[in-house]
């Protein structure tokens, strides 16, 4: 076994340490040592416990002309280099790591295949529960709900005409930010052809979804739900891609409409209802 090198340069840092009221546990942890080689080079020094101020509550430790980092860097930076924390064996408030070396600490940490088997395992032993604020999520979010469908509608055309999106984001392609798109659907609630019986708007982000026909009461506005529908419809357009200029005729603002749900199922295979409003 390699004897340790117990060299001048290496008892000065101890030296320093010790001095600033840390005990061998503290210093083999700053120097990446066993507690063992901190104690045998304090005794190294002829430096005894009588030898140290005992840092004792945050205010007791003077952080003014820097904090020596116990990550990688191993540098005394100044105190803006560390985060403040809140526990109560910090003896000076901050967290022992800098800012760079605790961001390179947690970016390994997650990044390990232990971590990623861990998030696996959990994800497998909590499915329902995951899939249940998925969900809830969906629901409540009207935008992450238009960016989903938007997605899935422009997945499934690309998968109809043999293609895939190739890792690309769907929403980059779209010649309109999904807020503009729920501002355009939103205007279109009040337009005539969108209204009830009795001439009141009815659709709102709560009843955006699918249609079902047990649920559905032609005389109760209440059961209604509508979709998003294209004026021109999806089917003639046929594009390979999401750059090109079917892909964005397609999906153009002025292409696209809030629809009566049932009247987009019903209707829409026929593409008996696609006029412009």
């Amino acid at each position: 076994m390699k004897k340790f090198d117990y060299s001048e340069d290496f008892l000065a840092q101890v030296k320093i340490l010790f001095d600033k009221g840390f005990g061998e546990r503290r210093i083999g942890k700053i120097l990446n040592i066993n507690r063992g080689i901190a104690r045998i080079s304090i005794e190294k020094l002829n430096l005894t416990s009588k030898d140290r101020t005992p840092i004792k509550g945050k205010d007791k430790m003077d952080v003014s002309n820097g904090k020596l980092c116990t990550g990688p860097c191993k540098q005394v930076l100044s105190i803006e280099n560390f985060k403040i924390v809140k526990y109560k064996n910090r003896s000076d408030g901050y967290c022992p790591k800098c800012i760079k070396c605790q961001k390179e600490y947690h970016r390994i940490k997650h990044s390990s295949e232990h971590a990623k088997n861990k998030r696996k395992e959990y994800r497998k032993n909590n499915r329902e529960k995951l899939n249940k604020i998925a969900k809830d999520n969906l629901n409540n979010n009207p935008i992450l709900k238009l960016r989903n469908n938007v997605r899935n509608a422009i997945l499934k055309q690309l998968f109809k005409s043999g293609v895939s999106k190739n890792n690309a984001s769907c929403v980059e392609y779209l010649p309109f930010k999904i807020e503009e798109l729920k501002n355009h659907l939103e205007k279109l609630f009040s337009h005539p052809d969108n209204l009830d019986m009795n001439g009141k708007i009815w659709m709102n982000w709560e009843n955006h979804g699918a249609y079902k026909k047990p649920d559905w009461d032609d005389q109760d506005s209440t059961t209604w739900v509508w979709q998003i529908d294209h004026i021109i419809p999806h089917s003639e357009f046929l594009y390979l891609s999401m750059d090109c200029d079917e892909f964005r005729k397609c999906w153009d603002l002025s292409n696209l409409r809030p629809l009566c749900a049932k009247k987009n199922q019903t209707e829409g295979g026929k593409k008996i209802r696609h006029k412009k409003i």
